[in-house]
């Protein structure tokens, strides 16, 4: 069942079954909340209990900071003690893309014992940093368009990004250094190989560096659309068996 747990967390609970694990999570830069709902529906009817983040710049109000980092930052701290007071414990962080990248930061401030991280933006390819230079001087960015309906429902800005997300977006990723990691963090890590903005060779050396990091293939090969191979969120943008892999996966990792 979802539900609303306070303004910007959805709570996602087990229905009929008691909860084996407490997880918080964070979708994307410019991903629309709703599209990581049925992810997380699918580990609530296993136990999970999850907690879904909705990150400033993706909420219903219309002023952005121009510290948008440090809002961020803010939001995830505040969001995770709110968890952690409310349930008396926080065993999983799950993130997508720029959720990914959140969650991986702030781990030396905010401990989590266990990382699920989907195409998490740890290693970004060349082409993706090359935008960097002209964010001065625009006010927003437009994604790739993935085709009529599919654009409202996984894009949360229909008309362009406004460039303090991007800014915010590329200022944690510049402080986010492997070393500043624990050497005993606990991740699972998912991407396609030919993911057009994260690097799966990037993603490898960063798994390579822990013990117990894991770096798994998705295949969308299946998928209904195939426009976009970071979009690896559900059943539409994998197919039916490399979603449910993704599922079986997750959660073997999580309740092990």
């Amino acid at each position: 069942m979802l539900t609303l747990a306070s303004d910007h967390i959805e709570v996602f609970d087990p229905q009929d079954k008691g909860v084996t694990g407490v997880a918080f999570a964070v979708h994307g830069l410019n991903q629309n909340p709703r599209s990581f709902h049925q992810y997380l529906k699918d580990l609530a009817r296993h136990g999970i209990r999850s907690y879904l983040l909705h990150l400033p710049g993706h909420r219903a109000e219309k002023s952005i900071s121009s510290n948008l980092a440090e809002d961020v930052l803010r939001s995830y701290d505040q969001a995770y003690q709110w968890i952690l007071d409310k349930e008396g414990r926080l065993d999983f962080f799950i993130g997508y893309s720029f959720g990914g990248l959140i969650g991986t930061y702030q781990l030396p401030y905010k401990p989590i014992e266990k990382l699920l991280l989907i195409a998490p933006a740890l290693s970004l390819r060349p082409y993706t940093l090359a935008i960097q230079p002209i964010l001065p001087f625009v006010s927003k960015v437009y994604s790739i368009p993935l085709g009529g309906k599919k654009d409202d429902f996984y894009r949360f800005h229909q008309n362009g990004v406004p460039v303090e997300v991007y800014r915010s977006f590329f200022e944690i990723y510049r402080n986010n250094k492997v070393a500043n990691l624990p050497s005993n963090s606990q991740a699972l890590v998912f991407a396609h190989p030919k993911d057009e903005l994260v690097s799966y060779r990037g993603l490898k050396k960063w798994t390579e560096h822990f013990s117990n990091w894991e770096l798994k293939t998705l295949d969308n090969r299946a998928a209904s659309f195939k426009k976009f191979n970071h979009l690896c969120l559900d059943e539409q943008t994998l197919g039916l068996d490399s979603y449910q892999s993704l599922v079986d996966q997750s959660l073997a990792f999580l309740v092990k």
